[in-house]
């Protein structure tokens, strides 16, 4: 399916929270003035969901949960998000580019994120996952659970930005940063990429970077990076691409990347000169056959003196090392060179070569486990493999549910209107035509 705009048609983007850490996520976006998105709250909590500050509310699952939540079970977030299949593919469709965001390792993000993933790949839509990980000492569950999870998303999404919690102890304790501190700067990283792609595809600029562009660095890239950053004074081209390629909170870092979307915003004092530094930095960090797709926007009301980057890079494989391992030496070094006839003992000089031992048969790998009571619902263990999923059928096709016989609540009832209309807040693209 082919995601370019003809021109003077803006592109549809829609940010998905999926759970309570997504849902966050979004609310935090929203205060801080995020443009031109539209955003949708997703949760199987019915509590938590009213309070959301999201343009659009669903919750999933009713049936499921009673709109109590999914009790940290993947699994349920998982089915709660096929129950309510419809309303998420009426929700995603017409969208050009999907940003999920989820926190990894409980119920509802864990398990129904990647349901909401795959239902954008099969609208064909250009979709982005950006998710946390739990810290260590939440306990190997729950990362176990959120490492499955990841995998699960891997399979749907073109990009994938993964934040580790754990970094935030690293990168700011010796700050003394507040606990809701570090999460808003792991927001921090959702909020600049998003805003920063926002504002790619919606600013006109002097060399001008369009959808199109977009896609072709993130369309099937797998790991990815989305950073900004800001320089000033005579270094400032320097500054403002060591600060965007420095973020701590990043699995992965730029060089070796494959594919890259260089974007440099200013006023009217930059230089070509400039323009042409930023692009030989990055031309020579990423990998010696790179696709660089740059572009440049100028606003008259940028402060002076200042440049801001957004990169987005693409086809990375190299995670960083949190650590610096030092290399062992070995305690036994074979010789340069095969010992002289003198060298070899007399008694060893005529000994006939030992025979080479006979080759040891492995035993066949056995065939993973299918764990039945894995909190996945029946994937082979943690192997990242999902259980076969329904395709989507239109609601028009489809056959009545197999659940027992009972009164159910009308889809608008009072308990739910509330999750599934409109924020009263303005949504910042009401002054479309």
């Amino acid at each position: 399916m082919t995601h370019s705009q003809p021109r003077g048609v803006r592109a549809v983007i829609r940010v998905v929270g999926v759970g309570g850490g997504g849902s966050n996520a979004i609310d935090r976006m929203i205060e801080d003035g995020v443009r031109d998105v539209e955003f949708v709250a997703i949760n199987t909590d019915a509590q938590v969901l009213r309070m959301s500050k999201a343009h659009y509310k669903i919750c999933i699952g009713e049936r499921l949960t009673r709109g109590m939540g999914a009790g940290g079970d993947p699994g349920v977030g998982e089915r709660a998000a096929e129950e309510t299949n419809d309303e998420l593919y009426e929700i995603l469709k017409g969208s050009n580019l999907v940003f999920i965001t989820a926190g990894m390792g409980g119920g509802t993000g864990t398990g129904a994120a990647p349901i909401v993933a795959s239902i954008a790949q099969d609208l064909g839509i250009l979709t982005v996952a950006v998710v946390t990980k739990p810290f260590k000492f939440e306990g190997s569950k729950r990362l176990n659970q959120a490492e499955a999870g990841i995998e699960q998303l891997r399979k749907y999404v073109d990009a994938l930005v993964v934040v580790p919690n754990d970094r935030l102890v690293e990168a700011y304790a010796k700050r003394g940063v507040s606990m809701i501190q570090g999460f808003q700067i792991a927001d921090s990283v959702l909020r600049q990429g998003i805003q920063g792609v926002s504002d790619l595809i919606t600013k006109p600029g002097v060399v001008n970077v369009d959808f199109a562009d977009v896609q072709t660095v993130l369309k099937n890239s797998g790991e990815a990076l989305m950073a900004i950053g800001v320089g000033s004074g005579e270094n400032r081209i320097q500054e403002a691409i060591e600060s965007a390629m420095a973020s701590p909170l990043l699995d992965v870092e730029i060089r070796g990347a494959k594919r890259v979307l260089l974007n440099i915003s200013s006023g009217e004092d930059i230089r070509m000169t400039e323009v042409a530094e930023a692009a030989t930095i990055i031309e020579g960090i990423v990998a010696d056959d790179a696709q660089i797709i740059w572009g440049s926007v100028i606003d008259p009301n940028f402060p002076a003196n200042q440049v801001k980057i957004t990169l987005l890079a693409s086809g990375i494989s190299t995670l960083k090392p949190k650590v610096q391992m030092p290399v062992r030496t070995p305690q036994h070094v074979a010789p340069a060179h095969p010992p002289t006839p003198s060298q070899i003992p007399p008694a060893m000089r005529n000994a006939p070569a030992a025979p080479a031992p006979a080759p040891v048969q492995q035993p066949p790998a056995a065939a993973p486990a299918i764990d039945r009571n894995s909190p996945l619902g029946g994937r082979t263990a943690y192997s990242g493999e999902p259980a076969p999923r329904r395709p989507y059928i239109p609601p028009a096709e489809q056959q009545p549910p197999a659940f027992p016989s009972r009164p159910v609540a009308p889809r608008h009832s009072p308990l739910d209107g509330a999750l599934r209309q409109p924020s009263p807040s303005p949504r910042p693209y009401d002054d479309d035509p």
